[in-house]
C-alpha cells in the first residue's frame, strides 16, 4: 500500500489513455489544482500516443451565435474575408434536435443538456488552456457561392491538421503544466482499498508481463474504454459480422479498462444491438486492424449519400441521403 503523497508510485490523479478525453482530463485536473500530482498512463508506445482522436477530422460542434461569437476563436480568417462569410446561428434547440434525431429520441437527457448548454464554453477553454489551434471548417462544411462562403450543417468550427493537430495542441500543453505521461504501461487491474474504493492501478511495462508494480491515486480517471480494435469484443457486443470491419484508428483500443469496470460491476448503458455504433464507410484497401498514421481518416468514404449503396444481397445499406454530413 502506499506510503502517502511522499511515495513515487502516489499521484492525485491517475488518468488511463492519451486521447482527447485523457489528455483534456489531465488538463483540467491540473488547471483547477495547479499542485495536483497527475499522471497519464498509456499502453501504447509514444509514436501512437493520442487514441483514436489522432485519427478524426478534428470537427467539432457547439452551439453558437453565428460568425461573431466564432470569429474570436479562429486563426484562418484574414481580415478580408470575415465579411464574405454566411454562418447562422447553431442555437443549443438545434444542437439538442440533431442529438435528439441521430439517437431516436436515446440519448440521454441530463448529459444530453451539459454536453449542449457547456458547448462553446468548452471551445473557449480548450482554446485559453489547451492551446488548441480552431479553424472555420471550410474544406468540409462550407461552399464558394459568387464570391460567398456559405456554411451548412451546423459544424463549423474544426481543428488544424485535424485529429493530429488536436492530439499535438493537447500533448504540448499538458507538457507544458508538468503532467507525466508514462508509455508502454498497460494497466492490468483497478486497486481497491479496504473500503471498496478505486485506490490505484496495478500496471506493467509493454513486452514484459512479469514487470507488475502498484500505482496509487485516490481518484482514477478511465479514459480507455474503446473497445474498437478487439475483434472478439466487436462481435460480441454488436453481433455477427462486425469482427469483420477494420479498424479505422489505434490497434491498442481494445476494451481492457472497459473489461476492468465492468468485473467491479460497472453499470452498463446502452444496447449495441439496437443501437448501433458510429462507424463510416472504409476504403476496403485499408489496413484491417489499425489505422495509418500519416493517411488518418483519409480513407473515408464521403461519397454514397450521391448514389445508392447495396449490400451483397442486393438490398439496400442504408438510407443514403437522410442527411449530408449534418
Amino acid at each position: 500500500m502506499p506510503q502517502g503523497p511522499l511515495d513515487p508510485n502516489y499521484y492525485d490523479i491517475i488518468v488511463v489513455g492519451s486521447g482527447a478525453a485523457g489528455l483534456t482530463a489531465a488538463l483540467s485536473a491540473k488547471v483547477s489544482s495547479p499542485d495536483l500530482r497527475v499522471l497519464i498512463v498509456e499502453k501504447a508506445p509514444r509514436e501512437w500516443r493520442g487514441g483514436n482522436g489522432y485519427f478524426t477530422a478534428g470537427a467539432y460542434r457547439t452551439a453558437h451565435d453565428g460568425l461573431p461569437s466564432l470569429l474570436p476563436l479562429v486563426s484562418n480568417v484574414p481580415p478580408e474575408l470575415k465579411d464574405k462569410i454566411d454562418l447562422a446561428p447553431y442555437t443549443t434547440e438545434d444542437f439538442q434536435h440533431d442529438l435528439q434525431r441521430v439517437t431516436g429520441g436515446r440519448i440521454d437527457k441530463e448529459l444530453g443538456a451539459v454536453l449542449v448548454n457547456d458547448s462553446l464554453d468548452t471551445v473557449r477553454w480548450l482554446k485559453e488552456h489547451g492551446n488548441v489551434d480552431w479553424w472555420l471548417s471550410f474544406r468540409r462544411q462550407a461552399y464558394e457561392v459568387q464570391g460567398r462562403w456559405k456554411f451548412w450543417g451546423g459544424l463549423a468550427l474544426t481543428v488544424k491538421d485535424g485529429g493530429k493537430g488536436l492530439i499535438k495542441n493537447l500533448s504540448e500543453a499538458v507538457t507544458k503544466r508538468g503532467i507525466v505521461t508514462s508509455f508502454d504501461t498497460k494497466v492490468e487491474r483497478l486497486l481497491l482499498n479496504g473500503e471498496g474504493s478505486i485506490a490505484g492501478v496495478e500496471v506493467s511495462k509493454q513486452g514484459n508481463a512479469d514487470s507488475k508494480f502498484q500505482l496509487y491515486a485516490p481518484s482514477v480517471i478511465l479514459c480507455a474504454g474503446g473497445f474498437e480494435a478487439n475483434r472478439e469484443l466487436r462481435k460480441s457486443f454488436m453481433g455477427p459480422g462486425w469482427e469483420l470491419a477494420h479498424v479505422r484508428g489505434t490497434p491498442y483500443n481494445t476494451g481492457d479498462m472497459l473489461l476492468a469496470a465492468l468485473d467491479l460491476d460497472a453499470r452498463k448503458a446502452g444496447d449495441y444491438s439496437h443501437t448501433g455504433c458510429h462507424s463510416v464507410c472504409w476504403d476496403a484497401d485499408s489496413p484491417p486492424d489499425g489505422g495509418d498514421r500519416d493517411k488518418t481518416n483519409e480513407f473515408t468514404k464521403s461519397g454514397y449519400p450521391l448514389g445508392l449503396m447495396l449490400n451483397v444481397r442486393g438490398q439496400r445499406f442504408v438510407d443514403e441521403g437522410v442527411d449530408l454530413r449534418k
